[in-house]
């Protein structure tokens, strides 16, 4: 389940992760990302993740479907991405990849910190 979370700074879009990701819904999000970089906008991203999620593989395929011909642009017009979770695994994980990545700006935070995260991306 991804599920957009209301947010108020335009430039901030907020999901909140379930248990299970379909292919509709990581298309979903995609659109709203993809949308707001057309729009010209830099773009900064809130997700909390409970529990890390199973997808289907038609989400993965979307997923790489999505990311690889827009990559550049993303990586252009993402400022920051803020990931809540509490699993320790996951957030060592994406900050490594963030790092090498570099051009975005990210940080992983616990779920007892989210207003920390709410404020460290503007929000």
């Amino acid at each position: 389940m991804i599920e957009q979370i209301p947010s108020p700074n335009e430039n901030t879009l907020m999901f909140k992760v379930g248990d299970k990701i379909s292919q509709t819904e990581m298309q979903q999000m995609y659109t709203l990302i993809k949308a707001r970089v057309d729009e010209g906008h830099a773009v900064n991203i809130y997700i909390e993740m409970e529990k890390f999620p199973t997808m289907t593989m038609g989400a993965i395929w979307e997923e790489v479907k999505q990311l690889v011909p827009d990559f550049k642009v993303l990586l252009q017009k993402i400022d920051k991405i803020a990931l809540v979770t509490d699993k320790d695994w996951v957030q060592k994980i994406s900050d490594g990849i963030y790092s090498i990545i570099g051009n975005i700006n990210f940080q992983s935070f616990s779920t007892t910190e989210k207003a920390k995260a709410k404020g460290w991306i503007g929000i």
